[in-house]
């Protein structure tokens, strides 16, 4: 079972890592702009965070936090840490879906302010999630031999936080870009390197398990 968690969590990282985005489902009602908020700041938030239609990643975020959800519940025993995981998952997962909708349901300020904010948001839990169950890996696996690879494994989760916030930037002022796809293949790459140092940590049995 210990295993079926490492990798699921590995899974869910890549999920989270990857987005490729599609519009689906029926058409969002028109946008209605407002003087109480900058022309830019609308303009930026209808076509870079709300588009059309609802978006949806083919590799998507909801999957990756059940998998994360999954995995971290299998190795809960192993290290405390991973409740903090186990919380956060659902509620992010909530969030996601929330944001999809609020089209629907707000308009004009209160619409572009309320998603903007939720946009941000929901990148913040996510990089809090991917930090617990870092951490909770580097519980897990303490022991001398792990140190090189346990502060490798960090830098890597470190390149992935920094392009995560980059890239929500970037998508708010620029869109999907060439920018964009540049630092996506930057932290997709990030998770790979921070996946490899992970299983290498794995190879040896630790001390203690705290």
């Amino acid at each position: 079972m210990k295993k079926l968690g490492n990798w699921l969590i590995i899974i869910g990282v890549f999920f989270l890592s990857i987005d490729i985005a599609i519009q689906m489902g029926n058409a969002y009602p028109e946008m209605v702009k407002t003087q109480l908020l900058g022309e830019l700041f609308q303009n930026n938030v209808i076509n870079n965070f709300i588009g059309n239609k609802p978006s949806i990643d083919i590799f998507n975020d909801l999957i990756g936090l059940v998998f994360i959800f999954i995995g971290s519940a299998l190795l809960v025993k192993r290290s405390r840490i991973f409740i903090a995981a186990i919380l956060l998952a659902p509620v992010t997962s909530v969030l996601y879906v929330i944001i999809l909708r609020l089209p629907y349901y707000f308009q004009a300020r209160e619409l572009y302010v309320i998603v903007a904010g939720c946009n941000f948001l929901l990148v913040f839990l996510i990089i809090l999630i991917e930090y617990i169950v870092m951490n909770g890996f580097i519980k897990m696996t303490n022991c001398v031999e792990n140190r090189w690879h346990s502060n490798e494994m960090q830098i890597g989760f470190m390149v992935v936080m920094i392009n995560k916030g980059l890239l929500i930037g970037i998508r708010f002022f620029f869109g999907y870009n060439i920018l964009y796809i540049v630092y996506s293949i930057v932290m997709f790459a990030a998770a790979v390197f921070f996946a490899n140092r992970l299983l290498k940590t794995l190879e040896y049995e630790p001390e203690v398990n705290l």
